[in-house]
Order: C-alpha cells, then sequence, then structure tokens
C-alpha cells in the first residue's frame, strides 16, 4: 500500500544527516523501502532530504524547497513545483483560510487520487481504484501540503502548523512534516514555553527527556559519521 507513513517517520535520518540532503535523501530511501514504495518511498527522500537541508546555517524556505525539487523524481517532483507555485500566489491572502485550502486541494488534486476518501473500509474492499497504488504520475499529498504552507507562511512555524493541521484530509501527517522541517530549521525555540508546558501536560510522555535522549543518540551517529568519513579520506590520501 502507496501512502504516507515512511514520509511521517522519517525525520530521524535527516536529523542524523544534518547538513547533507544528499545523503539524507539516499538513507531514506534504504532506511523505508522495506516498509513502502513507489511515491510512498520518494516522498520519504524527499522528507529527509528537507530536515537535513534546513539545519543549514542560513538555509531559508526556498533553499529548502530548491532542494526538494533537486532530488524529488516524477509525480513527487511535479506535485512539489505546482503546489510551491500555487503557495506563492497565496501568500498575500494567508488570512482567507478556506480560498488557500481549495486552492491547495485544487493543485494536489492531479496528483493524489485519495481526494476526501482518506479510510479505508470493508465495503471497499475489492473495487478498483487507484488509490495507494504505485504510480509514476502521482504523487502522496502530505508532504506537498507541508511545503506549501511553509511557503505561504515564510518558515513561521507556529501560523504554518496551525493552517496545516487545519486543513482537512490527513492533517496529523501534514503537521508533524511542517514541525519536523521547521523545527530543524529553527530550533526548540520557535515553540513558545507556554505552548509546550500544555504538550506535556496533555499528552503526559515527558518529551523534554525523549527529547534529550534522541539528541544524544542523533550526536553520537553524527560522530561516528564524521570519524569514517575522516578514515576514509585518510585511506584515500594513501593511495594517491
Amino acid at each position: 500500500m502507496v501512502n504516507c507513513g515512511a514520509a511521517m517517520y522519517i525525520a530521524p535520518v535527516g536529523v542524523v544527516n544534518a547538513c547533507n540532503p544528499k545523503a539524507a535523501y539516499d538513507e531514506a530511501i534504504l532506511f523505508a523501502s522495506g516498509h513502502q514504495l513507489s511515491y510512498g518511498l520518494e516522498a520519504a527522500g524527499v522528507m529527509a532530504c528537507c530536515v537535513a537541508k534546513a539545519f543549514e546555517p542560513g538555509a531559508t524556505v526556498m533553499d529548502i524547497v530548491d532542494t526538494a525539487l533537486r532530488y524529488a523524481k516524477d509525480g513527487t517532483k511535479r506535485a512539489i513545483h505546482d503546489m510551491v507555485e500555487t503557495a506563492l500566489t497565496l501568500r498575500g491572502s494567508k488570512q482567507d483560510r478556506d480560498e488557500v485550502v481549495r486552492r491547495l486541494h485544487g493543485t494536489i488534486a492531479a496528483y493524489s487520487p485519495m481526494g476526501d476518501e482518506v479510510n479505508r473500509s470493508i465495503d471497499k474492499v475489492g473495487m478498483p481504484s487507484n488509490h495507494y497504488t504505485p504510480s509514476r504520475l502521482f504523487s502522496i499529498e502530505e508532504l506537498p501540503m507541508a511545503l506549501a504552507y511553509i511557503v505561504i507562511h515564510d518558515g513561521d512555524m507556529l501560523e504554518a502548523v496551525k493552517d496545516g493541521v487545519s486543513s482537512g484530509r490527513d492533517t496529523d501527517s501534514i503537521g508533524v512534516m511542517i514541525g519536523a522541517i521547521l523545527g530543524a530549521m529553527h530550533g526548540v525555540q520557535a515553540i513558545p514555553e507556554a505552548e509546550i508546558a500544555v504538550l506535556e501536560q496533555v499528552n503526559k510522555q515527558d518529551i523534554e527527556t525523549a527529547c534529550s535522549r534522541f539528541i544524544e543518540a542523533a550526536s553520537f551517529i553524527i560522530r561516528q559519521d564524521i570519524g569514517l568519513h575522516g578514515q576514509r579520506e585518510r585511506h584515500i590520501r594513501s593511495i594517491m
């Protein structure tokens, strides 16, 4: 089944390949290939490379978009291109949220056969459909939607997430992707402390401790990669 599942969880691959979009794309494709295929797998690679690019000092929203377009292929590339083009025309009217949603859904319709049918139910079993099937022409809609909202709000994390999760359909995925990309760009300071406190209270998951453990693991992996890269360079120099 082709869907956005891999793109939703792939951000850590972008983190451990911070500032190296190509490595993030390549590793994400390898990592997620046991779970996804076709444009669902492609979206995972592009999502990871966007997160990696966002870590670069001074990276802009359009730098991230350009990176996505550089690595994306087939329907995913075309969907991102068209959604970003639409988003740029909506920057001046972003307060008209119903119109923004209408325009974005209209643009992504050429690439996503899902539409408003976001639930799989027993009565749909066996019915012929393009939903969730491999294609070089289609794209999941969540990543292009996330990038569109990032563009509309020019990297304002809170506003992009708020509008993304209010846009209808698979909004948890859209919000996660916006948050991961802009979180990499801005850091935790993009989230007001009062909102973090509310999240901690509601979720009761000790998010700060989980984040600290993840940072420790990611830092260890990055240090290992840097060491291996240096070792490879030394080997190459020794045979030249």
